[in-house]
């Protein structure tokens, strides 16, 4: 039999052994902080290589399918149970004392991965971007090219005036053809070159008629009006016939109001583009192109605000030259060419420019990479967009390579580069679609603004995509019979 000395011994050594394995449990279930790191980490790399492999799907013609990262919850557990065996009688042939001490941790996160396949989904990412979109990002730092590119999906320009007023010319940015996408860059390096941004422009218009003072001074109008979102402003006072007639002949008293009126008013802000040139380019535009300038092209409240997709204004002859000499270019090559009319300079023209859709942006990306993986002509070749400082004027030399300086303080820098084939250990994105690898490569010069594409687009999803879009859990209430 065991003495009790001998038995409070065991007893403090087994709490000498587990105290500081029940410790580090504990540590195992409250350590949280570098799990939620990873799981921030994981989600930007769930989302990115969603976003990729959309894009590597357009690129092969393939339908798309979206889906997003709505919630990531972590949990972790860790348990001890001691197990210790010292009879207190030994039998000749029992085995002799034992102690176990099994431990288990379990943890994982629970994500929840919905499918984005409603109506109100898709009216959104189908929608045409708007002047506010372009406006946001390009005052976000975005590179005016990068935006431009992205966001004008076709341009159509039609003469005014001379012998070809009527005729119109489209210019698809369409990167497939070589010849369309020299012709759409020309037109592009042109309008960014004369400083062609978006501006925000904000009128007051008149809601229904002037109102005397014993109605617009009802409480329950102003509530409303209020929160209608309209307002009422004073009117300047209007005068009589016989004050008008005293104010002729230079009488005294011809300003006397017949009384002082009020009228209901709405506030109205609309997009329109514009230009904002740099040194004495704005010589060459008419007042009404330029940027601050919406009064000319539209007076406040007075008709509807000017086209938000259209400038109107005299070719250049700088452009005109440029247009000939690369459809002369393609009739050497003798491949892929359609004679483009020539434009007399001088000429009175109008730029109409249609927007993409965010999807339509993912297509675009499709078709660069497509252009990249599966050339048409026998060459890959990459969109490059020149990247610089804004202050400085927009260079209009062609691009010739990644990496190479354009004009001053600018270089060229690929829009979109994705690679095939086994990803190198520093590719920072990469997606496995039908048997084969995509990914982007890790140095900046041949990545260039893939990874920014890629963010901007995923802001773009995120701006039309409304939460309550999102598939909610099913609940069922089940009554048992009486």
């Amino acid at each position: 039999m065991l003495h009790l000395r001998q038995i409070g011994s065991a007893c403090f050594a087994l709490i000498g052994i587990l105290l500081p394995n029940l410790l580090s449990s504990c540590t195992v279930v409250d350590a949280f902080s570098a799990r939620a790191v990873d799981y921030n980490l994981q989600a930007e790399s769930a989302q990115n290589r969603v976003l990729l492999l959309n894009v590597i799907r357009a690129s092969l013609k393939r339908g798309m399918q979206f889906t997003t990262l709505q919630s990531v919850t972590g949990s972790t557990q860790g348990s001890i149970g001691p197990q210790f065996y010292y009879p207190f009688r030994q039998p000749p042939f029992s085995q002799p004392p034992s102690l176990t001490l099994p431990a288990s941790i379990s943890g994982g996160p629970t994500f929840t991965v919905p499918v984005l396949d409603t109506q109100e989904f898709y009216r959104g990412i189908l929608e045409p971007l708007t002047g506010r979109e372009y406006d946001y990002f390009i005052s976000e730092g975005y590179p005016p090219a990068l935006i431009f590119y992205l966001f004008v999906g076709k341009i159509d320009l039609t003469v005014l005036s001379g012998s070809k007023a009527g005729l119109t010319l489209s210019f698809p940015n369409y990167v497939g053809d070589d010849y369309d996408l020299e012709l759409f860059e020309a037109i592009a390096d042109h309008l960014l070159n004369l400083g062609f941004t978006v501006e925000r422009v904000s009128r007051v218009l008149p809601f229904g008629p002037p109102l005397p003072l014993t109605k617009a001074a009802n409480l329950k109008a102003l509530v409303a009006a209020d929160a209608a979102g309209l307002d009422i402003v004073a009117v300047p006072p209007v005068a009589t016939a016989a004050a008008k007639h005293k104010r002729a002949a230079g009488a005294k008293g011809a300003r006397t109001p017949a009384g002082r009126q009020y009228q209901i008013v709405k506030g109205e802000a609309f997009y329109r583009f514009c230009f904002n040139p740099r040194g004495r380019k704005g010589k060459r535009l008419a007042p009404a192109l330029l940027c601050a300038n919406a009064r000319t092209a539209s007076p406040p409240g007075k008709g509807k605000p000017p086209a938000s997709t259209a400038l109107t204004g005299v070719l250049s002859a700088g452009l005109g030259q440029r247009l000939k000499a690369v459809s002369k270019a393609f009739r050497a090559h003798g491949r892929g060419f359609r004679p483009l009319p020539a434009i007399p300079a001088g000429a009175t023209v109008r730029f109409r420019f249609t927007m993409r859709s965010t999807e339509g942006i993912i297509h675009y990306l499709g078709s660069v990479v497509r252009r990249q993986l599966y050339p048409r002509f026998g060459r890959p070749r990459s969109v490059e967009i020149k990247v610089g400082m804004p202050y400085l004027t927009y260079p209009q030399t062609p691009c010739t390579g990644a990496g190479k300086q354009v004009g001053f303080g600018y270089r060229c820098e690929n829009l979109l580069e994705v690679e095939t084939g086994a990803p190198p250990p520093k590719a920072p994105l990469a997606v496995a679609y039908e048997g084969r690898n995509f990914w982007i490569p890790g140095t900046p010069r041949h990545a260039g603004w893939s990874l920014r594409v890629l963010d901007l687009v995923k802001q773009l999803l995120a701006l039309h995509t409304n939460a309550k879009e999102l598939p909610a859990s099913t609940v069922l209430s089940i009554v048992a019979p009486p």
